[in-house]
């Protein structure tokens, strides 16, 4: 894969990645300029790099990147939709082609005889949750994920945790371009739920090897989601940190309940719980970077944030599934909403209360959606269990903060 297509119009994007595609130019597409731009720098394979640009935005955007994109190793070419963006555009270090002139003998023909809509008239058949869902799906199965995350230790962690064959000794050498992700490792495998009591280890690679794959990859992602809420740029990052927050909370939960209710593994229970929002950050990220320098407006920010919560856990299912997580972990995540039976019913009934008992934890009153958790998971606490969980997750929160900080 040696090439990038990118644009907001995912139409338009399709169309080209389709006809490069007949060309033998295997390549990835998004719906996403500033994604597409930021996927080719951190891949050294990708040679070729085509822009469509449509609107205005779309110029503002490519602005804001192109002078990182070297034109001495990069072809980059630009394909206009716009006369006037066109005039803008134009520069000696990369081509331009007009769109209308490369797609001009067909479609006015064919818009005469009304077989279809007047040439290059907008198609506003979907709508923006519509395309975003498209470009988040585009991501999970086309190629390596991109996201928003500013350190470049980030963006090697995330091609890291697609790769199933990668090595303990190359994740080492990873984190030893991160000071704190690097000791942050050694203090996870030190600490007293990896046995760290009994013997204390000083290497990156005996620490991975301590904690096992599962875990470092879950060590990984809360890195990597820490280092989504620190890119103040992004215009979800607020609703990233009190998703990293709920996702703690929902953890230690879990944890507590797995132990007092001898169901599974209680640090199994507590990456689940901790995994089951990733699907949140992460879709607070992708759509962060999708509108980057647009702005959105408070009404249309709710709007993405109801899309969000109804896809989350779906989504934090599937990407779980992408890093090759066993089904352990994806399978009461994606069931936890529905409650449908699955073989990980109990960790589901766990979980799903864990979630439903964030506001019992701050408030220690039993409202109606804990009632209404308990019914459905037809779980039977007393008021006095109730608050033995609250309390030892407040403590198991204190004590995991200083692991995962």
């Amino acid at each position: 894969m040696n090439t990038v297509v990118a644009g907001s119009n995912h139409l338009v994007v399709d169309f080209y990645s389709s006809y490069l595609a007949m060309l033998e130019m295997e390549n990835e597409s998004y719906s996403s300029i500033s994604v597409g731009i930021k996927r080719a720098l951190v891949n050294s394979s990708i040679n070729t790099i085509f822009i469509i640009i449509e609107t205005h935005d779309d110029l503002l955007g490519f602005n804001k990147l192109k002078l990182s994109i070297d034109t001495n190793l990069v072809h980059l070419i630009i394909i206009s939709m716009n006369e006037d963006v066109t005039k803008q555009a134009t520069s000696s270090n990369y081509i331009i082609y007009n769109h209308k002139e490369i797609t001009s003998n067909l479609a006015p023909d064919l818009a005469k005889l009304q077989i279809c809509k007047p040439y290059m008239q907008e198609n506003s058949s979907l709508s923006s949750p519509e395309k975003i869902l498209k470009h988040v799906q585009a991501m999970l199965i086309n190629g390596r994920i991109s996201l928003p995350v500013k350190q470049e230790c980030g963006l090697s962690l995330l091609a890291a945790l697609e790769d199933n064959d990668i090595s303990f000794k190359e994740i080492g050498n990873m984190t030893k371009t991160d000071p704190a992700l690097h000791s942050g490792i050694i203090k996870m495998a030190n600490s007293v739920y990896f046995s760290g009591a009994f013997s204390s280890v000083t290497d990156v690679e005996k620490a991975l090897v301590r904690v096992g794959l599962s875990n470092v990859k879950v060590y990984l992602i809360n890195f990597i989601n820490k280092s989504l809420a620190t890119n103040k740029d992004l215009i979800f990052v607020d609703d990233i940190s009190k998703s990293i927050e709920k996702s703690l909370l929902t953890a230690s939960l879990c944890y507590v309940m797995a132990e007092n209710f001898k169901v599974s593994s209680p640090v199994m229970m507590f990456s689940v719980g901790l995994m089951s929002y990733i699907g949140e950050i992460f879709m607070y990220a992708a759509i962060s970077d999708y509108f980057s320098g647009s702005g959105l407006n408070d009404s249309t920010k709710e709007e993405y944030r109801l899309l969000t919560q109804n896809v989350g856990l779906i989504l934090s299912g599937k990407l779980l599934q992408k890093w090759k997580f066993s089904e352990d972990y994806s399978r009461p995540i994606i069931n936890t909403s529905s409650l449908s039976q699955n073989k990980s019913m109990s960790e589901t009934r766990i979980l799903h209360l864990a979630i439903n008992m964030l506001d019992f934890y701050e408030n220690g009153e039993r409202d109606t959606i804990l009632t209404e958790a308990l019914e459905n998971t037809q779980i039977s606490i007393t008021d006095a269990l109730l608050e033995t969980i609250r309390s030892d997750t407040q403590k198991h929160i204190s004590a995991v903060k200083s692991i995962l900080s």
